[in-house]
């Protein structure tokens, strides 16, 4: 017997039924189904939106450059410092480009198994914000059917990473309310966003703490939380460090505004998608 201490049952006890390997097999169903949607004719046209040549060329020059340059720290664009893209998802491209060769279906394809991976982490919300089964896979199915899954998911944009690293976090603070040691893991969704895009990081970071003073207010004070916050920014403050040591004041002030911006692209259909998983939850409902 677990008491769930919330906004929406602090008194009431919950019986937290173990996962069945059946459940397992929903998801990992759900994600075959939608890593399938979204790489199917994936390569079939050539790279056409701004975004998507802008990661390709930064991932083809860390791919042809000499290690030694630390192109995959201080990426470039056209031989110039790109100060408006973080090195994550470039970095995932050309790590693709590495074993699979250099193609429009290889640029997408970090993204779609990310786009899928997402479908699967809003199941395992719904799992844990009902007691039942189907309205996690309902409200999974229609995620997996919006159009701004399916854009993001077959395109080579940091919004796919962003939403990714956010359904992570939620579920991780979803988690720590029956278990403290999840409130480490919401950092690392946080950070990872940060290192897709600055605003990304920012958004999810507002909808965590949001959450949890509306609904459990007491995880704000757990050491957990606090601690998981401060590991998972360990990697993104190490990166900006080192390009503010490695750039110019203009440079970096630069880089600094445009990653706090949202980059050109879909970035606010798919946030208005994660601001409103509840309501695809209860649709499922």
């Amino acid at each position: 017997m677990v008491y769930r201490t919330s906004a929406w049952g602090s008194s009431s006890p919950r019986v937290l039924r173990p996962h069945s390997w059946k459940e397992e097999l929903w998801g990992l169903g759900l994600f075959c189904g939608a890593l399938l949607l979204l790489c199917l004719n994936l390569g079939a046209i050539p790279l056409y939106h701004e975004a998507e040549v802008t990661v390709a060329q930064m991932a083809k020059e860390i791919v042809t450059a000499p290690p030694e340059s630390g192109r995959w720290l201080y990426p470039t664009l056209a031989g110039e410092p790109s100060l408006t893209v973080p090195p994550l998802l470039p970095n995932l491209i050309a790590g693709v480009y590495q074993v699979l060769g250099w193609t429009a279906w290889t640029t997408r394809l970090p993204g779609a198994i990310l786009g899928a991976l997402s479908v699967w982490g809003l199941y395992k919300v719904g799992r844990e914000v009902f007691h039942t089964q189907p309205p996690a896979v309902l409200g999974a199915l229609c995620y997996l059917t919006l159009s701004p899954l399916l854009m993001t998911g077959r395109w080579a944009v940091v919004e796919t990473l962003g939403v990714m690293g956010t359904v992570f976090a939620v579920y991780s603070v979803l988690r720590s309310r029956r278990d403290l040691r999840w409130g480490l893991a919401v950092g690392w969704g946080i950070g990872f966003c940060c290192l897709a895009q600055g605003f990304w990081g920012l958004s999810g970071a507002v909808l965590v703490v949001l959450f949890l003073a509306w609904d459990t207010p007491r995880l704000l004070s757990s050491v957990h939380l606090w601690w998981g916050l401060g590991l998972g920014m360990l990697p993104v403050g190490g990166w900006y460090l080192l390009q503010g040591l490695h750039y110019s004041w203009p440079q970096f002030s630069t880089l600094l505004l445009g990653h706090l911006m949202p980059m050109p692209g879909p970035v606010f259909s798919v946030l208005l998608v994660l601001f409103l998983l509840p309501g695809l939850l209860l649709g499922g409902y």
